[in-house]
C-alpha cells in the first residue's frame, strides 16, 4: 500500500530529470518510476521491487494507482509525458518561467444546433452607427443618471456621451501620473472602469479590475478609492451591482471576481483553461466586510438585479450560461441556471427600457452554432496540447520582447510585447458573428439582434436607452476592444412582442430539447480553494475583514 497524501512537487521532477540523464541505457521507465516512487514514499524499495506474484500486482496496481492521479496533478502529468515518450512541446512553463496553462474546452457540442426561434438570424446590428472611430477605444460599460449617459475607457477616462462627442469628466488615475502615461494602457498605470453603477444620489461606482471600486463625482472628476482589490483579497473584479440600505446605513455592493488566478491583463488565459476560481463578493460599506457569496465560478462576468431586488443575474463566459443567485427570501444563497448553451460568450447584462415587462439585454462576444463554430475558441480549442502551445508561446515571446523593450526602453516594443504577453497578438479570437439577447428574468430568450458578417460584433454591453415613447428603442453598443462606441435605434415593430410569443408553443432556448426543470445548486460549504473543472461550482459563504427552452420551431434556418 503506498500513502495517498504523497504527491510529486517540482522538485521531484528534477530528481526524475537528473535520473534519466544519469541513466541514459534505461529502457522499463515502469520499475524506474516505482523506484523513484519509493524512495520519495520512503517505502521499502526491496519488497515493492521484488520478483514474485504478490509483489508484481502490487507493482501493477501502484502504477495503476499513479495513472488515477495523472487526471489531478499537474506535476504527474509532467512526469507520464516523459515517462511514455509523449513530451509536450514547450513543457514544464511552470519551473522555467512561473507560468503554465491548464486548458478545459466546453466544446463545440454545447452551441445551439442552429440559429431559430428567438435566434432566428437578422441583420438589425448591422444598422448601428459607429461613432468616435479611432478616438476611443474600450467602452465596456455604461451607466445613466438624469438623461445623462456615461462610459470608461481603456485608457481609465469615464466621458459623458453625448450625440455628437464625448466630454472626459474623469481619469481613473489614483498615481496621479497625468493623462500622457494613462493614454499608454500597455504600462498599466490607470484604471480601467469595467462596470459603472450610480447611486440614488448621483454618485457614479466604477469598478476597476486594477485597484478596486472608485466613486466618481462626475461634476467634479474627483475619485475616491472606497474598495481597494488588495484588502479584499481581489485579483479581477469585473462588474457590481449596488443595494441602498435603508436610512442612509451604508450599501452593499456585489461584485463579481473574475479568477484568483489571473488578473485582466491575463484574460486569454483565463478563458482559454477555462479558469474555475472566480467567485461572487459582497462588501459591506459601513463595516468594511467583505463576503464570498459563491466561488468555483467560471469567468463570472456581467451583474444585474432583478426588480423585486431579491436576486442577482450573473453571467459566466466560460461556461457561457446565466446564473440567477438568490439575495433575500427562501431562494437566498442558491445559485441556479436560468439559461445555458448560449451561442457565444455572455459578457455584461443590464436591465432593459421596457417598463412594461422585466427583460435584460446580454452582450454576445461572438456568435455561433454547431454549423458555425469559432475556428479559435470552438476547433483549435478540442486539442489541448495545440491550445498549450500557442498560450505558452505567446506568454513566452510576450514575456522576451517586452523585457527587452524595457531594456531599450522602447514604447512601440513595449505595446507589441504586452500584446503577445495578453493574448492579444495575433488576435485568433477576433469576433466573427455579432449578436445581442433579450431575456426574461426566468431565462427565456425573447429576441435577439445580429450581425452576421460581423460588421457590428464584439459586445460587452447592450445599455437600453430611456424609452422616449416615439416608437422607437434605442441602445448604446459597448464592446472591451472595439476602437468605437455603437448607437442603434430601431422601431418597435421589430422586435418580438409579448402577445407573438403567447401565439406560439413554448420555445427552449436549448433549441430542439424537451425543456427540463431548473436545477437547483444548493449553498453547501467548499473543502478546497480548488475548483472541479466538470461539477457545478461550490458555494461558499464566509466573512472577513476588508483588510485581510419550451419547444424549438419545427423548421430551422441554419448558417
Amino acid at each position: 500500500m503506498l500513502p495517498g497524501d504523497k504527491k510529486f512537487f517540482s522538485e521531484d521532477i528534477k530528481v526524475y530529470r537528473d535520473h534519466m540523464r544519469k541513466h541514459p541505457e534505461s529502457t522499463n521507465i515502469g520499475q524506474d518510476i516505482l523506484s523513484e516512487w519509493a524512495d520519495l514514499s520512503g517505502i521499502n524499495k526491496t519488497d515493492l521491487m521484488a520478483d514474485n506474484p504478490l509483489s508484481k500486482a502490487t507493482q501493477l496496481q501502484t502504477l495503476q494507482d499513479i495513472l488515477k492521479d495523472v487526471e489531478s496533478d499537474a506535476n504527474y502529468q509532467t512526469i507520464t509525458r516523459h515517462a511514455f515518450g509523449t513530451v509536450a512541446i514547450l513543457p514544464d512553463t511552470q519551473n522555467l518561467i512561473g507560468f503554465d496553462v491548464s486548458i478545459e474546452n466546453k466544446g463545440v457540442d454545447t452551441l445551439p444546433e442552429s440559429f431559430s426561434g428567438p435566434l432566428l438570424v437578422n441583420h438589425l446590428l448591422n444598422q448601428a452607427e459607429h461613432l468616435f472611430v479611432n478616438e476611443i477605444h474600450g467602452p465596456e460599460a455604461f451607466a445613466s443618471f438624469n438623461g445623462k449617459y456615461y462610459t470608461g475607457l481603456r485608457d481609465g477616462r469615464i466621458v459623458e456621451v453625448l450625440p455628437d462627442r464625448i466630454e472626459t469628466v474623469a481619469w481613473l488615475d489614483p498615481k496621479k501620473v497625468g493623462p500622457e502615461v494613462c493614454s499608454k494602457p500597455y504600462k498599466f498605470q490607470c484604471g480601467r472602469a469595467l462596470g459603472l453603477r450610480f447611486d440614488s444620489k448621483g454618485t457614479l461606482y466604477a469598478v476597476d479590475p486594477h485597484h478596486g471600486v472608485f466613486a466618481v463625482n462626475v461634476q467634479t472628476g474627483a475619485i475616491k478609492l472606497v474598495v481597494d482589490t488588495k484588502e479584499i483579497g481581489a485579483k479581477f473584479l469585473d462588474d457590481m451591482v449596488i443595494i441602498e440600505k435603508p436610512g442612509g446605513a451604508g450599501m452593499i455592493f456585489y461584485l463579481s471576481d473574475v479568477s484568483t488566478r489571473w488578473d485582466l491583463n491575463q484574460a486569454m488565459f483565463c478563458a482559454a483553461e477555462h479558469d474555475r476560481t472566480g467567485r461572487l463578493l459582497s462588501y459591506d460599506t459601513q463595516t468594511k466586510k467583505m463576503t464570498v457569496e459563491y466561488e468555483n465560478l467560471a469567468f463570472p462576468n456581467g451583474l444585474e438585479l432583478t426588480d423585486d431586488k431579491s436576486a442577482l443575474l450573473l453571467c459566466s463566459i466560460n461556461d457561457r450560461l446565466v446564473y440567477r443567485y438568490g439575495i433575500s427570501g427562501p431562494e437566498k444563497g442558491k445559485l441556479v441556471t436560468i439559461l445555458d448553451n448560449l451561442p457565444g460568450e455572455p459578457d455584461n447584462i443590464k436591465r432593459s427600457a421596457d417598463r412594461t415587462r422585466e427583460t435584460f439585454w446580454v452582450g454576445i462576444y461572438t456568435a455561433r452554432n454547431k454549423h458555425r463554430p469559432h475556428f479559435a475558441f470552438d476547433v483549435v480549442a478540442k486539442n489541448v496540447y495545440l491550445t498549450r502551445f500557442i498560450v505558452r508561446l505567446q506568454f513566452i515571446v510576450g514575456s522576451v520582447v517586452e523585457w527587452y523593450a524595457k531594456l531599450v526602453d522602447s514604447d512601440c516594443l513595449l505595446k507589441i510585447g504586452v500584446g503577445f504577453k495578453s493574448g492579444l497578438i495575433p488576435n485568433m479570437g477576433h469576433c466573427e458573428y455579432g449578436m445581442a439577447l433579450e431575456i426574461d428574468a426566468k431565462g427565456n430568450i425573447l429576441n435577439s439582434l445580429h450581425s452576421p458578417d460581423g460588421k457590428t460584433c464584439a459586445l460587452s454591453e447592450v445599455f437600453e436607452m430611456e424609452d422616449q415613447n416615439d416608437g422607437q428603442r434605442r441602445f448604446l453598443l459597448g464592446s472591451a476592444t472595439n476602437p468605437y462606441l455603437g448607437r442603434l435605434s430601431l422601431p418597435v415593430s421589430a422586435f418580438r412582442t409579448a402577445s407573438k410569443l403567447e401565439t406560439k408553443q413554448k420555445e427552449t432556448v436549448k433549441l430542439g430539447e424537451t425543456p427540463k426543470p431548473v436545477k437547483t445548486v444548493e449553498s453547501t460549504p467548499v473543502k478546497t480553494k480548488t475548483a472541479e473543472s466538470k461539477p457545478p461550482p461550490q458555494a461558499k459563504k464566509t466573512s472577513q475583514s476588508a483588510k485581510a427552452s419550451q419547444t424549438s420551431e419545427a423548421k430551422r434556418d441554419e448558417l
